[in-house]
């Protein structure tokens, strides 16, 4: 389990406001920065502390939120943030969708560090937990799900529709590339087929197999009804 950076850890302001309690959802959305992460973030852990840091007070002076929006982070070096915390609101989700899912940050962006690593990606997974401990519920969603938006942006997205899997603990490092073709290594007749698919195909030949194992097990269930009846 990733340990937890507290608040006082990372140097958060005070929010303005009490946060708003909130016991249960549906379950987490997954965010990106939106903007430019430095690269050097993966060997400077100090970077996440400022990176954190910029963000809050870009929430708090830019948007004029009460404090930062997420209720956890996660870092590229396994670690989570404190943020809003456990049991409380995000502002994150977008207006109106805020009381359906508390919301988690990866410190990636969409130039410069784009690609999570596997420490991030077990950070993430880790906080998603966490919240599930703390009222979430199951769905693991990301904030373009219902909002329009590009975040978590393409790795991090198709991560999320592939069920946020955890990396393999036997690889050194694992980037959310790497688990799109991983996910498409399918078992036909006892061998395994690989093939390379582009982000933009992956989510939706997901898409197309959802909807033929719908068509699949409607087919199961006439057969077993045809099957009763004799």
């Amino acid at each position: 389990m990733a340990s937890i950076v507290s608040r006082a850890g990372w140097g958060a302001r005070k929010p303005r406001t009490a946060p708003t309690r909130l016991a249960r959802t549906k379950g987490v959305k997954v965010h990106y920065t939106g903007g430019h992460v430095d690269p050097r973030i993966v060997d400077d852990h100090a970077r996440c502390i400022e990176l954190m840091m910029q963000i809050q007070i870009h929430h708090m002076n830019g948007n004029g939120w009460s404090d930062f929006a997420y209720n956890l982070a996660a870092c590229p070096h396994g670690r989570l943030f404190e943020g809003r915390g456990f049991e409380v609101m995000s502002a994150a989700n977008g207006s109106g969708l805020n009381t359906d899912h508390y919301a988690i940050l990866g410190l990636v962006g969409n130039s410069g560090f784009t690609q999570p690593n596997s420490a991030l990606l077990n950070a993430l997974r880790d906080g998603i937990d966490l919240l599930r401990k703390r009222g979430a519920g199951p769905e693991i969603k990301g904030h373009r799900d219902g909002y329009s938006t590009d975040c978590p942006g393409g790795p991090l997205y198709a991560w999320v529709r592939a069920g946020a899997p955890r990396p393999d603990p036997l690889e050194d490092d694992v980037s959310a590339d790497d688990l799109w073709h991983k996910a498409r290594i399918k078992r036909k007749k006892g061998t395994l087929e690989e093939r390379e698919v582009s982000p933009a195909s992956f989510l939706q030949e997901l898409e197309m197999e959802q909807d033929a194992q719908s068509v699949q097990l409607d087919r199961i269930e006439k057969m077993l009804g045809q099957l009763l009846a004799k």
